[in-house]
């Protein structure tokens, strides 16, 4: 799938309705941590638990008195099972896709596995850092719809559905940041002058003060998404009564409380 919004014939039935790990989203009438999803941050999120893991071990065994050999052994021990989960995590990067594929079946779905592992253990060290700082983060996130259906994600990491999307880079933009998002997550491209800002508020969620900007787009044919099973686990399309029904995220809620409250304004005053 190169992720090009191409027309697609529509089919219907709830049979449809959502698409896993590995699979193409079905067409919209059958029916989401900063950087981690980078190779850089990925190899951020290696060294540190390494480093982490190594330091422990070796301050123990000093105040224990241990030998320097046992300290020594025990420091290589430790560091090498979270190195050797990083770089297999790195294997999900879409650069390593032809060795992937090369790859026998039951290879594929380990592999996943322990990057959804090392996404919930960023994931619960960011919250830590997030408990103790109570920082100020930005986010930005598309609101793709179709036929009436908006397309949610859940991720391997957190419980509530969301818009796909995520944290705002350095020196990146709102807008920049949502296209990139969106194909890190779905490989799926948008084109960022086809994006309206529809909303943006702030929300203290997750022990952090969180900004969040939605951009909208309306298609016309459903688009061609993957899911790679990693960070997103789950993409599925929804009319707004049932998307509300969901455990939603703060801003995505709030977002869909306000469209559906501008679209029955009208007729009550009439």
């Amino acid at each position: 799938m190169d992720g090009r919004l191409q027309p697609r014939p529509a089919k219907h039935g709830r049979e449809n309705l959502v698409v896993s790990a590995g699979d193409d989203v079905p067409p919209v009438g059958a029916q989401a941590l900063a950087g981690v999803s980078s190779g850089a941050g990925r190899s951020l999120v290696t060294a540190g638990v390494t480093g982490s893991a190594a330091l422990v071990v070796r301050l123990v065994l000093e105040s224990r008195q241990a030998t320097s050999a046992t300290i020594t052994l025990a420091v290589l021990a430790a560091a090498a099972v979270p190195w050797s989960i990083g770089m297999l995590w790195m294997l999900g990067e879409p650069d390593f896709a032809l060795l992937r594929q090369g790859l026998p079946p039951w290879c594929e779905s380990r592999m996943n596995a322990i990057a959804q592992l090392a996404y919930r253990s960023a994931y619960l060290m960011a919250r830590a850092w997030w408990f103790v700082r109570r920082p100020h983060t930005f986010g930005s996130v598309v609101a793709v719809w179709c036929d009436g259906r908006l397309l949610l994600v859940r991720t391997s990491y957190r419980r509530h559905y969301n818009l796909p999307g995520g944290f705002l880079k350095p020196r990146e933009t709102a807008l920049d940041a949502a296209v990139r998002e969106v194909w890190e997550e779905l490989h799926l491209v948008l084109p960022p002058d086809a994006l309206t800002l529809r909303w943006h508020g702030s929300t203290f969620v997750e022990h952090r003060h969180d900004t969040t900007t939605i951009w909208e787009i309306v298609l016309d044919a459903p688009p061609s998404i993957h899911v790679d099973g990693r960070e997103v686990v789950w993409a599925g399309w929804w009319t707004p009564a049932e998307a509300l029904a969901l455990a939603l995220s703060p801003p995505v809620r709030a977002y869909l409380a306000n469209r559906e409250s501008a679209a029955v304004r009208p007729a009550r005053e009439i």
